[in-house]
């Protein structure tokens, strides 16, 4: 790990313990066909252990997580980023590990959140189990789409096509009551929290609402890249996305900007045989021009009208 520039000053050795391990089978497309995980050894993980490496974290510029963390460790680190004003990205990993992560505060407490369109499903069925009430509440709604106005939308973004609104009167009524979870929990002046929602081929919507008590939130649609697009191998493509999130994260880079950046370097992961992005791909110092040609943005703000909330 040294050797390839990771820091391993945080990993943690588990005498008689299976490291970490994951195996994806890949069809001839690069597309994935099956995988088997076998994270036991991070069961053995403790609320102890994530407090100990308080001081790095508290260096750090910005913090990832994933599901595979047991519930009373994401519930330490997110206590830990809480206390030292770290913004923490989390990787739901998989539908039942989304379920149980709920847990933990990551509605709540985490910066932004990437769940997958089951991911996200997955989350919206475990919140229905703890309160039906609300969520039923919700689903009797419908959704009205506010176009911005030139001076609303930024001058990098194009205006939501219809295929777009139809994609999102899909995934909105299943993201609201995590949307909900966010904002109920935004303090003002506090940074903003957002749910990315990844959809593989058809690229990611980013959604966000500050405010509990105003139902009025805004859309951004990132295409996938396709031009040239010739696939190896797609695992990679979700960590390197996550690369450049928090890479934009930890230097105050604009939020649009960063999942703009991201969706174009996990479109280049996935042409090549490395499974993460060279430094040269992150770092690489690609114009605005550049960015809204391959990853075109389209803005939509949405309001939805239940007559209840």
């Amino acid at each position: 790990l040294r050797a390839a520039g990771v820091g391993a000053e945080g990993v943690a050795v588990r005498p008689g313990r299976r490291t970490a391990t994951y195996l994806a089978l890949l069809d001839e497309r690069g597309g994935l066909r099956a995988a088997v995980a076998d994270m036991e050894v991070l069961d053995s993980l403790g609320p102890a252990d994530v407090r100990a490496h308080a001081p790095a974290l508290a260096r750090a510029g910005a913090v990832v997580a994933d599901g595979n963390l047991p519930v009373p460790c994401l519930r330490e680190l997110l206590q830990v980023c809480e206390e030292h004003h770290k913004p923490l990205i989390f990787d739901p990993v998989s539908e039942a590990k989304a379920a149980r992560s709920i847990a933990a505060g990551v509605l709540e407490q985490s910066t932004l959140l990437t769940p997958n369109i089951g991911e996200l499903k997955a989350f919206f069925l475990e919140l229905k189990k703890k309160n039906s009430a609300a969520i039923l509440a919700r689903s009797g709604g419908k959704l009205i789409f506010d176009n911005p106005s030139p001076d609303e939308r930024r001058a990098n973004h194009k205006m939501a096509t219809s295929q777009v609104k139809a994609m999102l009167e899909e995934i909105v009524p299943f993201a609201l009551p995590i949307l909900d979870s966010q904002s109920q929990q935004h303090r003002k002046g506090s940074p903003s929290k957002y749910l990315l929602v990844t959809l593989g081929q058809d690229g990611a919507v980013l959604l966000s609402k500050d405010s509990a008590t105003d139902d009025l939130f805004e859309a951004l649609y990132f295409p996938a890249v396709t031009e040239n697009h010739e696939v190896i191998d797609v695992n990679g493509a979700g960590d390197a996305l996550t690369a450049a999130l928090a890479l934009g994260m930890a230097t105050g880079e604009r939020i649009d900007k960063s999942v703009q950046r991201g969706v174009y370097i996990a479109s280049q992961v996935v042409k090549s045989e490395f499974r993460l992005p060279k430094n040269e791909l992150l770092q690489e110092n690609m114009s605005d021009e550049k960015l809204n040609a391959v990853v075109p943005i389209q803005s939509q703000l949405l309001y939805f009208d239940d007559n209840n909330h």
